[in-house]
């Protein structure tokens, strides 16, 4: 399974709308198509943190709003 698979995996475990991924999957909307909150952002930051074994930047948890943005934080943070 590659990182892609892995956050949509995460992000549909918290979704409210899980029908409303996009065909292009790193285009698809956090808050706007899946249904997410800022408690489920929360809990969603808090399982890639602990899954992927590091700490997101505040700066990322700000500009994260697709899952596009999720895999380049956790593909940048795994090359460090």
């Amino acid at each position: 399974m590659n990182i892609t698979d892995k956050v949509v995996e995460l992000v549909l475990q918290n979704a409210r709308n899980k029908n409303a991924i996009l065909s292009d999957v790193r285009k698809t909307r956090l808050v706007e198509e899946l249904g997410y909150d800022s408690i489920s952002l929360i809990n969603l930051f808090m399982q890639m943190e602990e899954q992927f074994e590091f700490e997101i930047e505040d700066v990322d948890l700000i500009n994260a709003m697709t899952i596009g943005n999720l895999v380049d934080i956790c593909i940048r943070n795994m090359s460090e």
